[in-house]
């Protein structure tokens, strides 16, 4: 018996915190934005996105999905809305070679497609990359 109102409980709190001012309405989907690097430089970087620290190397040429988050039916989120800092760092001499500290929604290229979802892409090129080593404005 115990065990039925706990689960009860639960599930009416799985309800509950989905009802908030930005829920989505009931049976219409939220809307979503993905966010991706592309590096279009000569090295291999290393990529960290905070505030959840995550981490992804890039090869040279290549394309990586950095994070997805929800949106609601009506809002897309920006890159500053997701991301507090992005750190670049060239992956065979740990340098930090780009940051943006806070983001900066304009350095973004968007594109939303018909099926509720906003993709970001950050592109990178060897020019806009530093020789010299950055003052690290977001931690490691």
């Amino acid at each position: 018996m115990k065990r039925n109102i706990l689960a009860v409980l639960a599930m009416l709190g799985l309800v509950v915190a989905g009802c908030g001012e930005n829920a989505s309405p009931p049976g219409e989907l939220a809307n979503f934005s993905e966010f991706d690097f592309v590096n279009a430089s000569s090295r291999r970087l290393l990529v960290v996105v905070h505030p959840i620290g995550s981490s992804v190397v890039v090869e040279a040429g290549a394309r990586a999905n950095l994070l997805i988050v929800d949106g609601t039916s009506t809002t897309f989120p920006a890159p500053s809305d997701a991301i507090t800092c992005i750190s670049v760092y060239d992956n065979a001499s740990r340098q930090l070679v780009y940051q943006q500290s806070p983001v900066v929604d304009d350095a973004w290229s968007e594109v939303r497609s018909a099926v509720k979802v906003a993709h970001y892409t950050l592109e990178l090129s060897e020019d806009d990359l530093s020789s010299v080593e950055l003052p690290n404005l977001c931690g490691r």
